[in-house]
C-alpha cells in the first residue's frame, strides 16, 4: 500500500473465503509467444440509444445479428433492441483480434442508420462501449483453493458468444450449493465438454474472421432457435449438439479441431 494509505486499507483481514473478480497478472500479459495454445479474440462494440420524433421501432421483435453491414474481412454486425417505439439501442460489435479506432464505431453506426434503418432525424441520449475477451485461456485454473476467481476471471464469459450473464446467475448459485454441501466453492462451474466446443470455434473464427456471419447464419437456420439457446447457454444435450455442430462446414472445424487436438 502507498505510504498516504488509511490504517484501515493497509489492515490485515482474514477469510473464509475470497471471491475475487481480478482478471489473473497471467491473462494481462497475454501473448501469443507466451501461451501459444489459447486463442484470444476480443468482443468490442459501441452503442447509442436513440430517440425518434415519430415510431419507427417496433418494441415487440428485435435485431440479433443483421450481417448487411460489415467492416471489411471481418465477424461484425449490427443489433437493434427496441425499448419503445420511440426509442432503441442500436450497436456495431465485432468479433476480431483488434480494436478499431473511436470514430470508425461512430461512422458504422452512422452508415446503419442510413442505409439501413433509412433513418435520419434521431437524437442519441446515450452511448455505451465495451470489450469483452473471448479466449479459451484457463481462467479456472487460477482459482486455488478458497481463493475462487469469478466473473471474467472466472472463466464465466462463453468464449465462442461473450454472453455471461446467465453464467454468472448459474454459477452463483453453483457456488451456494457447493458451499452448503461443503465442496470445493469452485467445483463443477466450467464443463470441459463446452471449453471443447468454443476452443475448436474460437480456433476457426481466429483463422477465417470473415467467416462468422455465414457460421452464424448457418447455425439459427438450421435448428430450433430454443436449442440454440441452450446450446449457448451451455445447457444442450450431446444428441442435441452433434445435430447443431453437423451443419457447420467441415473443412475449416477439422483444420481447428486438428490445431487444437496438436497443440
Amino acid at each position: 500500500m502507498p505510504p498516504s494509505a488509511s490504517p484501515e486499507s493497509r489492515a490485515a483481514y482474514t477469510a473464509a473465503h475470497v471471491f475475487d473478480s481480478r482478471l489473473p497478472q497471467e491473462f494481462l500479459n497475454f501473448s501469443i509467444s507466451q501461451f501459444p495454445k489459447y486463442t484470444r479474440l476480443l468482443q468490442h462494440f459501441k452503442g447509442w440509444v436513440v430517440r425518434t420524433p415519430d415510431d419507427r421501432f417496433d418494441p415487440d421483435r428485435f435485431t440479433m445479428m443483421d450481417y448487411r453491414l460489415r467492416w471489411p474481412g471481418t465477424t461484425s454486425f449490427t443489433y437493434v433492441l427496441p425499448l419503445n417505439k420511440r426509442e432503441a439501442l442500436v450497436e456495431f460489435t465485432l468479433f476480431s483480434p483488434t480494436l478499431l479506432a473511436d470514430g470508425d464505431y461512430d461512422r458504422m453506426l452512422h452508415e446503419y442508420f442510413d442505409k439501413i434503418l433509412k433513418i435520419k432525424d434521431f437524437d442519441i441520449v446515450e452511448e455505451e462501449q465495451g470489450i469483452i475477451p473471448m479466449t479459451d485461456f484457463p481462467f479456472e485454473k487460477y482459482s486455488l483453493g478458497k481463493h475462487v476467481r469469478i466473473g471474467t476471471a472466472g472463466g464465466w464469459v462463453k468464449p465462442s458468444s461473450g454472453y455471461s450473464f446467465k453464467n454468472c446467475e448459474r454459477n452463483a448459485q453453483k457456488i451456494v450449493e457447493n458451499l452448503k454441501l461443503g465442496r470445493p466453492a469452485n467445483q463443477g462451474l466450467i464443463s470441459p465438454r463446452f471449453r471443447f466446443y468454443d476452443a475448436v470455434f474460437l480456433g476457426v473464427l481466429n483463422r477465417w474472421n470473415d467467416l462468422g456471419p455465414s457460421l452464424f447464419n448457418v447455425m439459427y437456420a438450421k435448428n430450433d432457435i430454443q436449442k440454440i439457446f441452450a446450446f449457448l447457454d451451455d445447457e444442450s444435450s450431446i444428441g442435441e449438439e452433434l445435430r447443431i455442430i453437423a451443419g457447420f462446414p467441415k473443412l475449416p472445424f477439422l483444420r481447428s479441431l486438428f490445431n487444437y487436438l496438436t497443440r
